[in-house]
C-alpha cells in the first residue's frame, strides 16, 4: 500500500492500468502497481508518494473517530468502491465505523 500526496490538485482522479486512484483533499491510498502508474505523474501535477506507513494512516484498519475526513473516505473506498464524497464525516462513521 503506497500513500500518495497532490498538492496542486487536491481532488485529482488518475485512472491507472489497474483501476483508478481517487485524492481526497490531497490525500490517495493506492496499491503498488497503482503508485508506480503514477510516479510519471508526480513533476506535472505535484504528486507526491510514500510507500512507508504513515502515523495516523489507516492501513486498512478503521481509522479512529478523530481521524480527519479524508481517512474515512479513503476507508470507506477501499470497502465499497462506491462514490462517497458526498457523506459526511458522521455518515461515514456510522456506516463503516462499526
Amino acid at each position: 500500500m503506497a500513500t500518495l500526496h497532490c498538492t496542486r490538485y487536491p481532488q485529482l482522479r488518475v485512472v491507472t492500468p489497474t483501476g483508478a486512484v481517487q485524492f481526497r483533499d490531497g490525500l490517495a491510498h493506492a496499491t503498488s502497481e497503482q503508485a508506480e502508474s503514477i510516479l510519471g505523474l508526480s513533476a506535472k501535477h505535484g504528486i507526491t508518494v510514500s510507500t512507508e506507513q504513515e502515523p495516523g494512516a489507516y492501513a486498512l484498519q478503521r481509522p479512529s473517530p478523530q481521524a480527519p475526513k479524508a481517512e474515512w473516505l479513503a476507508y470507506a473506498d477501499h470497502q465499497d468502491p462506491a462514490d462517497h464524497s458526498a457523506m459526511t464525516k458522521a455518515e461515514l462513521i456510522d456506516q463503516y465505523g462499526g
